[in-house]
């Protein structure tokens, strides 16, 4: 058996085995042997968390993994419906709530209403008491008295025709002609058919010798005798 020469042996552990395991290796870097695999790996980036202003329940997702996003894309959508029932409950007590303010505000003007026909009543009831007192004082020879009682009518009610007719009579019992006629005259542009007012006008004109006046009386009175 031939051995190799002592050189050769030197010239392949020197030279031709590292560069074949040279070779050898690059092939399998190239081939994967660069790259890492592992089940057990992950790459580290900053995550950042997201939520609505609101709760509910994701119905789609708009966007998928490493997908590039910017501001204002819709990433998520939710379950509109709970929210379409809280608004729909929410118009409803609405208008409930309109119901019964329109219906206390009925009752209310309702109320109103019928207080004012108590207090015009009850008006027109102490007006007639304070009448009464005055014609009794009237009567009883106490016209000064009287004509308060005539005026704190007027005080409350000026267009109150028999209060002014009531006032001229106790005026004119005090031998004030004119201004009993003025009184008269208050209570006929008040009433333009009170008869007895137009009487007692007439008689006091004729009396104070203004005879073409108590005429022109004399004639609206008959006039509204004949009506």
């Amino acid at each position: 058996m031939v051995r190799p020469h002592p050189k050769v042996i030197r010239v392949l552990l020197l030279i031709v085995i590292p560069v074949m395991a040279v070779l050898v290796g690059g092939v399998l870097w190239l081939r994967g042997g660069g790259s890492v695999g592992t089940e057990d790996a992950y790459v580290k980036n900053d995550i950042a968390q997201i939520a609505p202003e609101i709760a509910g329940r994701v119905a789609e997702v708009m966007v998928r993994d490493h997908a590039q996003i910017g501001a204002g894309d819709v990433l998520v959508k939710l379950d509109a419906e709970p929210f379409r029932l809280v608004l729909a409950k929410a118009e409803a007590e609405l208008d409930a709530a309109r119901t019964t303010v329109g219906t206390a505000r009925a009752q209310w003007l309702e109320t109103r209403s019928e207080l004012g026909e108590v207090e015009s009543q009850a008006d027109y009831l102490n007006r007639q008491a304070t009448r009464q007192q005055a014609l009794a004082e009237h009567r009883a020879g106490r016209f000064a008295e009287a004509q308060r009682l005539y005026r704190q009518v007027l005080e409350i009610r000026p267009d109150d025709a028999e209060a002014w007719n009531g006032l001229a009579m106790a005026i004119d019992e005090t031998g004030d002609s004119e201004g009993a006629m003025e009184c008269w005259r208050k209570a006929i542009a008040l009433r333009p058919d009170f008869a007895e007012a137009h009487n007692h006008l007439g008689l006091v004109l004729d009396r104070v010798g203004e005879s073409s006046a108590a005429f022109s009386t004399s004639r609206a009175l008959s006039s509204i005798r004949l009506h």
